[in-house]
């Protein structure tokens, strides 16, 4: 009979998750909403609750379902590259991985601050899968103090899990998806500058044709170490460009640092509309036009046309 009995609630359980992980959008939408919602009206973001996990259970179950390849689906993997992206975004976790062998990984220690425990990654469905990084979320929330947005914590685990896919599938988060849905646009309220990180330093790139920034003198290889009151030491690039962003006709102070300057200078530049050409093209003679796609965004079309047509 307890055969039978584990059968029984082994098949119920699974009914149930199939339903629940299987319901209709608005249900996700909803919860999604609901929890943008109060961090707009002040909700604190370290009071995201892992263990709801919203965003992990629609990519798990979507990766199971719609992956090209679903031979290159490891979930004991996925667990381990998920475990080991939230130890390079965390730095209060730290992840220890025991595998057979070249095997798969077969356990993963986790450490928050002082406490650990381990977690076993023999992993045989998704739900299981789901589970585990449940029962690892639950752990690190209950020990991990004072961490400013635990949504991180979540998007880490999902883009390392997804790492082991291929390189190209990523998790985008609605701040990341918003800058990229803005850029591609090809206009936006801003100074004109392309800035990356390099040595650990905030630098200007190159600064767009027609810009304020062009026009006021920046140029590239700049280092811009504050802008208006906020240092720029440790500061994210999209930190940065939110900051530099804005209504056009507002002013932003910056301060730059350049090779043979002895102390930084400031720059006060008004925003204005940033319009970014994708394609560049020149005639080369003979019957020879040479044209460049730069990148891809909404205006890339036209450009081309207008290219073509003018060559």
């Amino acid at each position: 009979m307890s055969k039978y009995l584990k059968l029984f609630l082994l098949l119920t359980c699974s009914a149930y998750l199939t339903l629940h992980f299987t319901q209709e959008d608005e249900g996700w939408r909803a919860r999604i909403q609901k929890a943008t919602a109060q961090l707009k009206q002040g909700v604190k973001k370290s009071d995201y609750d892992l263990t709801e996990m919203v965003v992990m259970n629609r990519a798990v179950v979507y990766v199971e379902d719609h992956y090209v390849n679903p031979s290159k689906v490891n979930r004991a993997k996925m667990v381990a590259a998920g475990l080991e992206q939230i130890q390079q975004a965390v730095p209060e976790i730290m992840v220890n991985l025991e595998q057979e062998g070249e095997n798969d990984p077969t356990s993963a220690e986790v450490q928050v601050n002082d406490h650990r425990k381990r977690f076993s990654l023999k992993i045989g469905s998704r739900y299981e899968l789901l589970f585990k990084f449940s029962d690892v979320f639950s752990f690190i929330q209950s020990k991990l103090k004072h961490f400013d947005d635990l949504r991180e914590i979540e998007y880490a685990a999902i883009n390392g899990m997804l790492s082991t896919l291929d390189p190209h599938s990523i998790l985008l988060s609605p701040e990341e998806y918003a800058e990229m849905h803005l850029s591609t646009k090809g206009r936006f309220g801003g100074l004109g500058i392309v800035i990356g990180i390099r040595e650990n330093q905030l630098t200007v790139i190159n600064p767009i044709e027609d810009t304020p920034a062009a026009r006021a003198g920046v140029l590239a290889n700049d280092h811009i170490v504050q802008i208006n009151l906020d240092s720029t030491v440790n500061m994210s690039l999209s930190d940065a460009v939110s900051l530099m962003r804005g209504d056009p006709g507002t002013e932003v102070d910056i301060f730059i640092m350049r090779e043979g300057w002895k102390s930084p200078k400031k720059f006060t530049l008004t925003r204005d509309n940033i319009k970014v050409k994708s394609v560049k093209h020149k005639y080369l003679g003979e019957g020879v036009g040479l044209v460049r796609v730069r990148n891809f965004q909404n205006t890339t079309v036209n450009e081309l046309k207008s290219a073509l047509k003018e060559l």
